[in-house]
């Protein structure tokens, strides 16, 4: 379950949805504008480990 606010952004994954040993991965940024915000969200399930995320400032 994905949840995106002005000043919020919660996710929700049952468990059991991601198997012993893999990593939920989740690129996701939001961007207030003028009436509200504009979210982009992309995941995927990555078999193993994964290095360490970046944080890269959209704007």
């Amino acid at each position: 379950m994905l949840g995106v606010g002005q000043n919020m952004f919660e996710v929700t994954i049952p468990a059991g949805a991601v198997g012993k040993g893999d990593t939920f991965v989740m690129s996701a940024s939001v961007v207030p504008i003028e009436n509200g915000v504009t979210a982009s969200v992309e995941f995927d399930i990555a078999h193993g480990p994964v290095k360490p995320c970046r944080v890269v400032d959209a704007s």
